[in-house]
């Protein structure tokens, strides 16, 4: 199942909730 794009407000609220990512360049990275 490919994955959802995320808003770039999605993904700040739910960085908070996914511990040890972050996002560069409008990527997740570990």
């Amino acid at each position: 199942m490919p994955a959802k794009k995320l808003s770039e407000g999605e993904i700040a609220a739910l960085l908070p909730k996914m511990k040890g990512w972050s996002v560069v360049d409008g990527k997740l990275h570990r």
